[in-house]
């Protein structure tokens, strides 16, 4: 991940930083999805104790 994170910050400095804001935005959506995968995984643990 940090190569890529190198790669985008030489073409960000070249558009000038518009490519910078596209960006910001896919992690946030990316961050909305994760809490809402979070309470099926939960579910799913105290499940396979019940079953172990």
């Amino acid at each position: 991940m940090d190569l890529d994170d190198d790669d985008t910050v030489l073409p960000t400095g070249s558009n000038g930083g518009e490519v910078e804001p596209p960006p910001a935005q896919e992690p946030e959506a990316m961050k909305v999805t994760e809490p809402a995968a979070e309470p099926k995984k939960s579910t799913r643990t105290p499940l396979l104790e019940m079953t172990g």
